[in-house]
């Protein structure tokens, strides 16, 4: 055995050496750990983010919720390394940020994210002899909160102010965060506020549920849609908000932005995968928006959707995670590639290495030939008068010997054997003839 292990030691270290290396790129092991931006507490984001901490901690990871102001911070956050994964509407970011961008990428649209305007009815009667409103335009002059710098919602507004033909510079504008502007809504202190929020939102059914508070019918919501890519017009057919008192009494129209998954390229390729299987279960569900099914997909966004996510849309989870843990499973799949690597280089080994075992031994046998021949052309290059010292004719001899022992360590094939043979007697002619010079000397 250990004659083989000396001609194939070389190769299995290889082996070993190319299994650490595929390891080591494959990286089995993922991260137990994933800091996620969400939004502000009690935001939809922010409560969605909790239902990501809880399905997560059922395969082990640990979440950790990065509170923001929304999609524009959020993806300021993503870009710039500080999170892992974040929430955002499509075409959230601030479009005078946008460095590292590059290093963004999708796992999917999640869900629709309704943009709420509420305004006070009292001040649209005074203003226009009606409680209901259904442009935007109707708003110019207001004391109109947009939402605050960092959410997705205040760019959005300042771009549907632009297409509408309003200043977005107005200094009846604010910017303030949406629980103090519902706050100063309420107080009066406002007219109209906008923010973004899944229906579910209590700000959202606190207001929907206010007296003297109403909510504007986007007339053009088809129009936007068509003008801005990133929204969905949507509908809210009678008394889906309050059926019993016939709320809201006829249909309204409303604009809606899709809201994404988006991670880190470089975040490890299985906490990818884990993220997109926990979309499916958290967000597959129907609501007033969406029928059941239709979120997560892999549909457009301003970020490039992810290999990782792409593959698990096309063919769901792999066969390991059918049966095992997360991260076994997850172990698995790693090593069936390094493994399917490591068999690219194995086959071709077990088909040439026994030819590879025949030339080394060919070879050996060559340069010990070459030796002998040496040794044999000193003692018959001596003129025959002359006589070679004896240490040099023991010298010759020692080296005759290790060819010996060199030979000897050669697992010699049964094919080859007549070489073998042949070799080990001519190194007993050239051993005899040393051996008879050395009794004359």
């Amino acid at each position: 055995m250990r004659k083989y292990l000396q001609t194939f030691l070389p190769m299995i270290l290889g082996l070993l050496l190319l299994l650490v290396g595929l390891l080591l790129i494959l990286d089995p092991i993922p991260p137990k750990q994933l800091r996620l931006a969400t939004g502000a507490p009690g935001a939809a984001f922010h409560i969605f983010g909790q239902r990501y901490v809880t399905q997560l901690a059922n395969d082990g990871v640990q979440t950790v919720l990065h509170p923001s102001e929304g999609s524009a911070e959020n993806i300021a956050l993503l870009a710039a390394g500080q999170v892992d994964a974040a929430l955002a509407q499509n075409g959230g970011r601030d479009p005078d940020n946008t460095a590292n961008l590059q290093h963004i990428t999708s796992l999917g649209n999640i869900f629709l994210q309704p943009l709420w305007v509420f305004y006070r009815q009292d001040t649209a009667h005074r203003v226009h002899g009606k409680t209901q409103l259904n442009l935007i335009t109707q708003l110019q002059g207001w004391r109109l909160n947009i939402g605050a710098p960092g959410s997705g919602v205040r760019n959005l507004m300042l771009r549907l102010l632009d297409i509408s033909g309003l200043d977005p510079k107005d200094p009846h504008i604010s910017m303030l965060k949406q629980e103090e502007a519902a706050r100063r809504l309420q107080a009066g202190e406002l007219d109209a506020m906008a923010f973004a929020s899944n229906q579910n939102s209590p700000l959202v059914q606190q207001l929907l549920h206010t007296p003297g508070i109403g909510l504007l019918d986007f007339a053009h919501a088809e129009t936007y849609s068509r003008r801005l890519p990133q929204i969905v017009p949507i509908t809210i057919p009678p008394g889906l908000i309050d059926l019993q008192q016939q709320l809201p009494p006829q249909e309204m129209h409303l604009i809606a932005v899709t809201a994404s998954l988006l991670v880190r390229h470089d975040l490890h390729p299985a906490l990818q995968a884990l993220l997109v299987r926990e979309a499916q279960k958290i967000h597959a569900g129907p609501d007033w928006f969406q029928r059941r099914g239709e979120f997560p997909n892999p549909g457009t966004s301003e970020f490039p959707l992810d290999d990782d996510a792409a593959y698990v849309y096309r063919h769901g989870p792999s066969r390991w995670e059918r049966w095992l843990p997360f991260w076994a499973a997850t172990f698995m799949d790693r090593m069936g590639l390094a493994m399917i690597s490591i068999a690219l280089v194995v086959v071709p080994l077990l088909k040439f290495g026994p030819k590879i075992y025949v030339l080394e031994v060919r070879w050996r046998i060559y340069r010990s030939y070459q030796v002998l021949n040496a040794i044999d052309n000193t003692l018959n290059t001596t003129p025959s008068d002359q006589l070679l010292p004896r240490s040099a004719l023991e010298d010759l001899l020692e080296k005759t010997r290790r060819l010996e022992d060199q030979l000897a360590e050669i697992a010699m094939p049964s094919w080859n054997r007549a070489a073998f043979y042949s070799l080990k007697s001519h190194i007993g002619l050239v051993q005899r003839s040393i051996q008879a010079r050395m009794a004359h000397a």
